[in-house]
């Protein structure tokens, strides 16, 4: 390698390769004290991943597109995943990006902003077709714009199933200002992996027009501190494993007058988990069908210490393990005006620490061979309710234990057709019924407490208990001043330090083959107690 000739005392030259030396006089040598870093004046290419360390980048390099006028910095030159950051420029281009007629796809049109700041929103308008090839796994990955305007996507927004994009899901990647879309259908190829839409990394997502999503592993999802607000829309989901969900510490919200329509789902239609929030509030309708005859998932479901608000929407839930399900300390407080489910093994599900707050009529009604319960509440849980139930079929209509509690206040219960128990209250458990109007049907007990448990209902029927109308056992106390018990084999049974408190009125009401155990307050051999009052 040849030096410059006659050099002077601290002259610099870089070398062929890069490297810099330094010429010191007082030893006559030259040193090498740093490489000077690579640019690229007359590049004709955005910047890929692969323009990295291996071809001499490094942090700070130059990178000029002459074609397009873009410079670039490189911020990272980490072999084969180097990343380089668009330098200012103002976007002076259309307010209106027209797809297919500027750009191909939607997809394309959004990232050609990413380089410029945009100074007022930009529109990519999809024009109706169908865009990407059937079987597109692609996943597209949506970055943050710069700058204070906002990018709007719309295909259609009378039929969104006019504009069908094939895609392997569209993700929105740390996009803290808030994207628009609406319009279009996006369609997958898996019902088992994948997100449709998907927002994390603290993305804002607005849905302002209807949306429909299919075949997918979640169809619309907001995780890591993200956040998803539909206003006025509808959303449809069909075929996927979990239609809406919001996890890790995130939020979807649905307002306004918009339908939610979910069939085909594989586990749960709405699902919070994971410390994150689910608000409905719409005023339109909200269906979910699982899979016809599944035994697993839920359509509605509250998990991992998230809270969940449903006010306004009718609900309409059908297949899967259960209707309603929020367990792991998570919350539902739910106002709607009706809550149906059907052809489920178990109606609403509350466990281990879950508490559901709820005001709707409700409507069990079990799948045929049902094993579940229609209302269950285990494992330290709790639930309120203020309106009438009714519920049909299941092993037991209403199941609580494990020192949890439930509450229906001054709703009217109605309950007939299973096989095992009307109402069972279990191990430290509590259920307490303020309505005069029970009326419970069938099964072989209609009340039963076990294990130190308490039931209080203020009054009612219970007919044709192939057993016992009401069985207070092992500690537990039973409070029914109204309740009246007939045409059951053995009206009132209280055994093991167990009491139950009844009318006086009741003691030979009509059709029981034998109406109780016990003289009243007279106790028997292992201090059980009958008070007739």
């Amino acid at each position: 390698m040849a030096f410059p000739a006659l050099p002077t005392n601290g002259q610099l030259y870089t070398d062929p390769s890069g490297r810099v030396w330094n010429y010191t006089a007082a030893t006559l040598k030259w040193e090498t004290v740093g490489t000077a870093k690579k640019n690229n004046y007359v590049a004709t290419v955005t910047p890929a991943a692969t323009n990295d360390s291996s071809q001499g980048y490094s942090v700070g390099s130059l990178w000029v597109d002459v074609t397009a006028n873009l410079s670039y910095t490189c911020v990272d030159a980490t072999a084969t995943a180097a990343v380089w950051q668009p330098m200012s420029q103002v976007y002076t281009g259309a307010a209106i990006i027209n797809v297919p007629a500027d750009y191909a796809t939607a997809e394309l049109a959004y990232d050609s902003l990413l380089p410029y700041f945009l100074e007022t929103d930009v529109t990519i308008q999809i024009a109706n077709g169908t865009y990407g090839a059937v079987g597109n796994t692609v996943v597209h990955t949506f970055k943050d714009t710069m700058g204070a305007g906002r990018v709007i996507i719309t295909g259609n927004i009378t039929t969104a199933t006019s504009v069908i994009i094939n895609t392997g899901g569209w993700s929105f990647d740390g996009c803290s200002k808030t994207v628009t879309v609406g319009g279009f259908k996006l369609l997958g190829t898996s019902a088992t992996v994948g997100n449709g839409l998907f927002a994390t990394n603290g993305s804002q997502i607005s849905i302002n027009h209807d949306i429909v999503v299919s075949t997918f592993g979640n169809a619309i999802a907001s995780s890591n501190t993200s956040n998803i607000v539909s206003t006025n829309a509808n959303i449809s989901v069909d075929t996927c494993n979990v239609a809406i969900q919001s996890t890790y510490t995130s939020t979807m919200t649905i307002n306004g007058t918009g339908n939610i329509t979910c069939t085909g789902i594989v586990s749960y239609g709405v699902y919070a988990d994971y410390c994150s929030s689910m608000i409905l509030v719409n005023t339109g309708t909200l269906t979910v069908a699982n899979v016809a005859g599944s035994t697993t998932g839920a359509s509605i479901m509250c998990s991992g210490n998230s809270r969940m608000y449903i006010s306004g929407s009718s609900l309409a839930l059908s297949g899967g393990n259960a209707g309603m399900q929020v367990e792991d300390g998570g919350e539902i407080t739910c106002t709607s005006p009706t809550l149906t489910t059907t052809d489920t093994l178990y109606g609403i599900y509350c466990a281990t620490g879950g508490i559901l707050n709820i005001t709707s009529a409700i409507t069990c009604t079990a799948r045929v061979g049902s094993t579940g319960n229609g209302i269950t509440v285990a494992d330290s849980s709790t639930i309120s309710s203020t309106g009438a139930i009714t519920i049909s079929g299941f092993v037991n209509g209403i199941y609580d234990a494990d020192s949890s509690n439930i509450n229906t206040n001054a709703g009217q219960l109605t309950i007939s057709g299973f096989t095992g128990n009307g109402i069972s209250c279990f191990l430290s458990s509590v259920i307490s019924n303020n309505n005069p109007a029970t009326k419970i049907t069938g099964g072989q007990y209609g009340l039963q407490a076990s294990v130190s448990s308490t039931i209080f209902m203020l009054g009612g029927t219970i007919t044709a208990a192939t057993v016992n109308g009401v069985y207070s056992v092992n500690n537990s106390t039973i409070y029914i001043p109204g309740i009246t018990v007939t045409n059951s084999f053995v009206g009132y049974v209280s055994n093991l330090n167990a009491w139950i408190l009844a009318l006086n009125t009741n003691i030979n009401n009509v059709g029981n083959t034998t109406n109780y155990n016990l003289a009243s307050n007279t106790a028997s051999v292992d201090g059980s107690i009958i008070t007739w009052t």
